[in-house]
């Protein structure tokens, strides 16, 4: 929620002082505003999916960069040592899957182009499968309590598992209390 209101203000600001300086420069009043405009909004939108703050600021945990981003429930997250990825909650029907890069340093905000999640449904659950540069998370989430024998962590809208594979992974050769799924 503070990513949007910060870009929005920053933009307001930008407008402002682009209209005083163009407006010193060309004396036209309707002209500086226009072009002033034109360059706040642009940058504005660049700046939502090229977060400037990753630049000079990193997150220590998860829920701070979530949270500094989305406005969503977290629900449940699974991180690796490149990344984290996230399972939020906007209302009672609509989930939605994230992921927050991170470095050295810690979490970074997401750069809306560079996600490579790739989600599958079938009849036992949904598969969340981040790739990050070495790694990939796989975020399983089923109504039943168990996957391959291992205890799945209980949410409100089901359970949660994850496993962090080191490599390319074969998306097809998951399995669910001992039988193959098949994703559709």
């Amino acid at each position: 929620m503070i990513f949007n209101s910060i870009r929005w203000a920053v933009g307001i600001f930008i407008f402002f002082l682009l209209l005083v300086i163009l407006m010193m420069v060309t004396k036209k009043t309707g002209k500086s505003a226009l072009i002033s405009a034109f360059v706040a909004v642009i940058l504005v939108a660049v700046s939502s999916f090229v977060p400037v703050e990753n630049y000079f600021y990193s997150f220590a945990d998860v829920e701070q960069a979530f949270s500094y981003r989305y406005h969503e429930e977290l629900i449940t997250y699974a991180e690796c040592d490149e990344g984290a990825l996230c399972v939020s909650r906007r209302d009672e029907m609509n989930y939605f899957y994230y992921s927050l890069p991170k470095d050295s340093e810690g979490y970074k905000l997401p750069n809306n182009v560079t996600s490579k999640m790739i989600t599958r449904s079938s009849a036992k659950g949904v598969y969340m499968f981040e790739k990050f540069e070495n790694q990939t998370i796989i975020l399983t989430q089923i109504l039943d309590s168990e996957y391959n024998g291992e205890p799945f962590v209980p949410c409100s809208n089901g359970y949660y598992t994850y496993t962090v594979v080191d490599g390319d992974v074969d998306y097809t050769a998951l399995s669910c209390a001992g039988e193959k799924v098949k994703l559709v």
